[in-house]
């Protein structure tokens, strides 16, 4: 009875030492597996040239040249008053103050605005086709890109009447 509880001592602690092996060798093997299929399946990040950029996100002095090339002319008191009272005809997108209409003004229109370029008219068209255009003009800060401080050079240039 004793040779038989040793043998059962020995050949229990052997396989208790055969387990730990066993374990090791396949969290070893394991780790090489995911290892090779995660290099041999890896994104291949050079090949995708496109470049995704936020107005918001372009230097200082990209913005400053683009909001430069698109304000709108500044006269005096006296010349705006003149404008005011003489609207261009026929325009879409402005009313009789010579403001631009966000809800009607083209592509082209929205470009003349301060800091509002190509990709910001786009957004603005998109939001009005999507949301049946803007009810008040603080609905142009639901646009992404257009916070309080572009809308400050805006609220007085635009309307949605």
């Amino acid at each position: 009875m004793f040779v038989d509880n040793l043998a059962c001592k020995r050949f229990c602690a052997m396989n208790d030492l055969f387990k730990e092996r066993v374990l090791i060798i396949l969290a070893l093997l394991l780790c090489i597996v995911s290892g090779v299929l995660g290099a041999w399946d890896a994104p291949q990040f050079s090949a995708i040239n496109v470049v995704y950029t936020d107005a918001l996100a372009v230097s200082s002095s990209a913005a400053d040249t683009e909001s430069t090339a698109a304000k709108p002319e500044i006269r005096p008191d006296s010349q705006q008053d003149t404008a005011a009272e003489n609207p261009v005809s026929g325009s879409a997108g402005q009313n009789q103050t010579g403001k631009i209409n966000i809800n009607t003004a083209t592509q082209e229109m929205l470009e003349t605005l301060p800091g509002i370029g190509k990709t910001f008219a786009a957004r603005i068209i998109d939001y009005r086709e999507t949301y049946g255009g803007f009810d008040s003009i603080e609905e142009i800060m639901n646009i992404s890109g257009i916070g309080e401080k572009r809308f400050e050079a805006l609220k007085d240039l635009i309307t949605v009447d």
